[in-house]
């Protein structure tokens, strides 16, 4: 759009440029014209008030003394001719011998004549004291006398000043009508990025918010960007009411369905149920609980505004007890890389969930038979798998609840598409730079801790 502006703003410039000169060279031409015809009919009417008038016989010595007399330096650049009813020469001047053209016509009153390069304005006029005879009066200019030399070196170099001026005023109107423009572009672009941050949308920026208040209610821009504004107080409210309300109702849930794996059980304790289907059904009854359990941890985390109870952890401590932990169920598939260990200021229980869901979603959604790839070095981990990549869509969709993949090598895990979810919230709250990298030979998921003081005392666990 801006380059849009630009050109448009440029051609109007253009435009008025090239039609003001045009405009100038036709009514600078119509001026000199006009210019010439009265120094044509001044000269006429005195030769006709003269002693000219009066001559009866062609006496050229005294036509010529006449001329001078009467005339004097405005005679310079005019020729005179004066003819019979038979259209004879009865007198010409040396400047009329000169013309290039080798008749002038007698009619019309106003002739004008333009002929190898020169522009030739004549008068016919009847004398009136001797009515058979004809006097022509007119003057021979050159032609670019009579038109504007625009291709001159100055005019030139004046044009291509006022181009350079019309491209500097072209950019600088267009910077000034589309810095708002840049302004909100930038902001939706930023809120449009919204990994590592709240799923809130943030506020308009003190820029735009000024420029609306300064500005004009009825401007169009105006009105835009606070319709925007509305718009986005609108969809954080629906969006904190949904989340209360989705929070309310897993806090809800969780009584019934303990009541009901109670039921279950007293069912087949007494006999009422039979212990296939009430193991089946406190299987479901468990899942069902479990992502009850991991949405609540999660909308806690989303809902937390800052860090409690935090501790100096050694990231190969948590490291080697998570692969024991993991060991009884994934036996042999963790291998552990400690380049360099480091601490991290945190929750400790955050940080084994954070990187416990890496590593199960890299065991899960890999082949039985590779590894799974642990590196610690710089402030950072990488967890490396072999399987067949995130999803795209599970890519894009990065902090949002229940958003899975498929393709497990488990047939008996079902997932709850929580774990990235609930690693998402945890690095925004500590400010870790989460990145993935996925394609078909596998993904590497890392985590980068901010630097601590090393002199503080680790946890020990």
């Amino acid at each position: 759009m801006r380059s849009r502006f630009f050109w448009i703003i440029l051609s109007v410039i253009s435009v008025v440029v090239v039609g003001t000169t045009v405009l100038h060279g036709k009514f600078l031409r119509r001026e000199k014209e006009a210019l010439i015809d009265q120094q044509v009919r001044e000269t006429a009417t005195a030769l006709l008030d003269s002693e000219l008038g009066d001559l009866r016989k062609v006496e050229f010595e005294k036509v010529e003394s006449i001329l001078s007399e009467e005339l004097g330096e405005n005679r310079i650049g005019k020729f005179f001719v004066i003819r019979n009813n038979a259209g004879e020469i009865l007198f010409e001047s040396a400047g009329a011998k000169l013309l290039p053209i080798s008749e002038l016509p007698r009619k019309p009153r106003w002739i004008t004549i333009q002929e190898k390069g020169k522009y030739i304005r004549l008068l016919n006029l009847s004398l009136p004291k001797i009515p058979d005879r004809t006097l022509q009066v007119g003057l021979v200019i050159g032609q670019e006398l009579l038109s504007p030399g625009y291709f001159s070196r100055a005019n030139l170099f004046f044009t291509a000043a006022i181009m350079l001026g019309g491209l500097f005023l072209a950019w600088m109107l267009t910077t000034m009508l589309m810095r708002p423009i840049s302004w909100l572009s930038n902001f939706i672009g930023l809120a449009a990025q919204d990994s590592g941050q709240k799923l809130e949308l943030p506020p308009l920026p003190k820029d735009l918010k000024s420029f609306v208040t300064k500005s004009n209610s009825k401007d169009e821009l105006v009105g835009l960007l606070a319709g925007f504004e509305n718009l986005i107080e609108r969809v954080n409210r629906d969006y904190k009411m949904s989340r209360v309300w989705s929070y309310q109702m897993a806090h809800e849930l969780k009584t019934p369905m303990a009541l009901i794996e109670a039921k279950i059980t007293e069912g087949q304790r007494l006999g009422a149920i039979k212990d296939p289907l009430a193991k089946d059904i406190l299987m479901e009854v468990f899942e069902i609980s479990e992502t009850i359990t991991a949405f609540l941890a999660w909308a806690e985390l989303e809902n937390s505004t800052g860090q409690k109870r935090l501790f100096v952890v050694s990231i190969a401590k948590v490291l080697q007890g998570l692969r024991q932990r993991f060991e009884v169920t994934f036996p042999g598939r963790i291998e552990i890389r400690i380049t360099e260990d480091f601490n991290v200021m945190t929750n400790i229980q955050h940080l084994e969930h954070a990187v416990g869901n890496i590593i199960l979603n890299a065991l899960i959604y890999s082949t039985l038979e590779t590894k799974v790839v642990i590196e610690s070095s710089a402030n950072s981990i990488r967890v490396h798998d072999l399987g067949s990549g995130i999803p795209t869509t599970v890519v894009e969709r990065l902090g949002e609840p229940f958003n899975k993949g498929s393709h497990s090598t488990l047939s008996e895990s079902k997932g709850h598409g929580l774990g990235l979810a609930l690693v998402q919230s945890i690095c925004r709250i500590y400010e870790w730079r989460l990145n993935i990298s996925t394609g078909s030979n596998g993904s590497c998921v890392s985590i980068a801790f901010p630097a601590i003081q090393s002199e503080l005392v680790s946890y020990n666990g």
